[in-house]
């Protein structure tokens, strides 16, 4: 089975995951620079199967898009033609950051592990991935 690989994509940064290839677990993998998404993105697919791509859409509460938005549309179009026959998706992202920041403050991460960035970023990519295969039905025992 491939795998699901979740992006988190920020205007500096930008938060990686992706499930096993069981698609059972969804972990964090890093976070990079937001201008070298693509270049990761095609390095990653050389390496990993790939079924589909889950790129965080970020909205408003009241469901607006926000200013990033058209950057995250304009990257779903992007990998939807350099990888037509991978599934390309856009999952709502709203909180994935701050449940990502409890998560880190849950699990007895030092102060100043909490306010790594990097860390957030990366966990909040495999939210993502999450609400992804719980919305699709893919984990549909959770």
């Amino acid at each position: 089975m491939a795998r699901v690989f979740g992006i988190d994509y920020g205007l500096k940064k930008t938060g990686l995951a992706a499930t096993d290839s069981m698609q059972i677990i969804a972990s964090g993998i890093e976070t990079i620079d937001s201008k070298d998404v693509i270049e990761y993105v095609k390095k990653y697919m050389q390496e990993q199967e790939v079924e589909t791509i889950v790129i965080g859409e970020p909205k408003h509460k009241d469901g607006n898009p926000t200013f990033l938005t058209p950057k995250v549309h304009e990257l779903a179009q992007k990998l939807q033609q350099l990888y037509p026959n991978v599934k390309v998706v856009l999952q709502d992202e709203m909180y994935s950051s701050l449940q990502a920041k409890h998560i880190i403050q849950n699990y007895g991460y030092k102060k100043q592990e909490q306010k790594n960035r990097k860390l957030v970023d990366k966990i909040a990519a495999a939210l993502i991935i999450e609400e992804y295969m719980k919305t699709s039905g893919k984990w549909d025992w959770i």
